[in-house]
């Protein structure tokens, strides 16, 4: 506890040090653009409530980063995953975030309006990339001014005005417009551990299965008391990318380590959240794991045959921890999710073992 609190104090006093450092240097060059990066540090910067998590992720900085393009050894990578777990940064449609590029007017008021929970209107000229000088005079005015006012910034002259809310801010326009039409996406916010095993047997012909939660798929999982029906899983092609991880999970439920039927540990994976253009019908398929009991059972279809699974314990993770799924003679299945809902932070396991196999003809 000492040893906790320790470095909980050492890293509010770094984090102000760090965003006295940062204003300075925008100061400096305050007709510079700055970046998606910089913005996300700033304005997490601008409130000392997310300092211990800033240290808590720079030494337990997941290996797979939450979008494509961003780098877990760089600088702000601890800042982008406390955006992403306080619901300030959304990211692009493709899976990246482009931290090196610009960042436009509307899109840093939208991530101080997140930030402060609070409806900005400023008069900076939208669809335009903002200065350094013009987001500093912003965040500075958000910071002090407690009531409404306005604020001048001495070069370009911008009227800040902010009005105080208590509800969240209703904005006239709309992330879509501003994004154009989003597509489905399947987020990188649940990262599974990269594990390559063998493949399936080829699966014969048979007639309709015979047993109430028995499927006509290949591979496919039914949890009665979840209200997960049929659901396919899949194993990944690529099981060694961040990509082919997640591919699955657009389809059903993802797959890793040992097949049903075979000694070993049996990982099913799935999403408790997602993006909010993520419209897939798994996105939040996990999100209730942790409503399974001990003794409620769950049926997997693989092979023509009906493998039957009990719980019997459940447990909650840190990110970075693979000890459960080490291979130390256990035959079991293993649920697997980000935890809690709409977090990156920990992991949800739900562990079964086998009961029945029927044989589907």
């Amino acid at each position: 506890m000492r040893k906790l609190l320790i470095t909980a104090l050492f890293g509010l006093a770094v984090f102000s040090m760090s965003a006295q450092a940062i204003a300075q240097e925008v100061i400096t060059r305050p007709n510079d653009l700055l970046n998606r990066a910089e913005a996300v540090t700033a304005v997490i910067r601008s409130k000392e409530q997310f300092a211990p998590q800033v240290v808590w992720f720079s030494d337990n900085l997941p290996e797979i980063p939450l979008f494509s393009d961003v780098d877990q050894n760089a600088w702000y990578a601890p800042f982008i995953e406390v955006g992403f777990l306080e619901g300030i940064i959304k990211g692009h449609v493709d899976g990246t975030f482009k931290p090196a590029d610009s960042i436009l007017t509307e899109h840093a008021i939208i991530m101080m309006e997140r930030v402060q929970n609070r409806e900005i209107h400023a008069d900076l000229g939208l669809g335009r990339p903002i200065t350094r000088g013009e987001f500093l005079s912003l965040l500075n005015v958000i910071k002090k001014d407690r009531g409404t006012g306005t604020f001048v910034y001495r070069k370009n002259e911008p009227q800040i005005q902010i009005t105080e809310t208590t509800e969240k801010p209703k904005k006239d326009v709309s992330y879509e417009k501003l994004f154009g039409q989003l597509p489905s996406l399947v987020p990188f916010s649940d990262r599974t551990p990269l594990v390559l095993t063998i493949p399936p047997k080829e699966k014969s012909p048979q007639s309709k299965p015979s047993h109430e939660f028995a499927s006509e798929k290949t591979f496919a999982i039914t949890i009665p008391s979840l209200e997960i029906n049929d659901v396919p899983v899949i194993h990944p092609i690529d099981p060694f990318s961040q990509k082919g991880i997640l591919e699955p999970l657009k389809d059903g439920l993802g797959h890793l380590f040992a097949y049903p039927g075979s000694p070993g540990k049996i990982m099913i994976y799935g999403h408790s959240s997602g993006y909010p253009w993520d419209i897939s019908e798994y996105t939040k398929i996990f999100r209730k794991i942790n409503e399974l009991k001990s003794g409620e059972r769950i049926f997997i279809t693989h092979d023509d045959r009906m493998y039957i699974y009990e719980v019997n314990r459940k447990q909650i993770i840190s990110a970075k921890d693979v000890a459960p799924f080490n291979d130390d003679g256990t035959t079991e299945l293993i649920l697997y999710t980000c935890w809690p809902p709409d977090s990156i932070k920990e992991r949800y396991l739900v562990h079964a073992f086998p009961v029945e196999i029927v044989a589907l003809k």
